[in-house]
This record gives structure tokens, C-alpha cells and sequence, in this order.
């Protein structure tokens, strides 16, 4: 399972496999072939999801932990909650979420 973070859906480049994303995504793609290629593939092969309460205290606590929780947004958490509640890997190009899904 492969968790998108905006990078994916920006650079059109990810690994095939079962791709999953959080519902705040689409309002962090900006440019108009981002979009297209966003709509696509939720037409296709996307899922929408939004990871428990519990999972979000865990990844805010080790975010805090390693120094990254100043900057990550809201979203970076949902996907590193995401990743974290499902065993995903999580397909980013941000530093900072990568540090904390480690």
C-alpha cells in the first residue's frame, strides 16, 4: 500500500501498487495537470482515507520527538497518521515527514 503525498501527484512519478491519499490532498494540488492526473486516478485506482485519533497522537508525539512537528502541516500529519495506521509506505519528497515516518 502506498500513501501519496502531493509529490506524487506534482511529478507524476510513484512505484504501482495500491494507492491511498488523505482527503486534504487535492487542496495542496495546484496546477491544472496535477489536478487532472489527481482526478484520474481516484476514478481509477485512489482511495480516500483518514487515519484514527489514535494514530494521530502517536505521530504528533514522535514528531515532537525528533524536533519536525513546527513544520509539518496538517496535512503532512494526516499522511505520516495515515502511513503509520496502515503500514503504508509513504511516497514524499518532504524531509521532515520522511524523518518522522522513520
Amino acid at each position: 500500500m502506498l500513501i501519496l503525498d502531493t509529490c506524487a501527484f506534482f511529478t507524476q512519478k510513484h512505484p504501482e501498487g495500491e494507492f491511498i491519499t488523505v482527503p486534504g490532498i487535492k487542496n495542496e494540488i495546484i496546477n491544472k495537470q496535477s489536478k487532472q492526473y489527481f482526478e484520474n486516478m481516484l476514478s481509477t485506482k485512489l482511495k480516500i482515507m483518514k487515519a484514527n485519533e489514535q494514530s494521530y497522537k502517536v505521530v504528533k508525539e514522535q514528531a515532537k520527538e525528533t524536533g519536525d512537528y513546527d513544520v509539518l502541516s496538517p496535512i503532512d500529519l494526516d499522511i505520516i497518521a495515515l502511513g503509520y495506521e496502515t503500514k503504508g509506505t509513504i511516497v514524499t519528497d518532504d524531509f521532515a515527514i520522511q524523518n518522522v515516518a522513520l
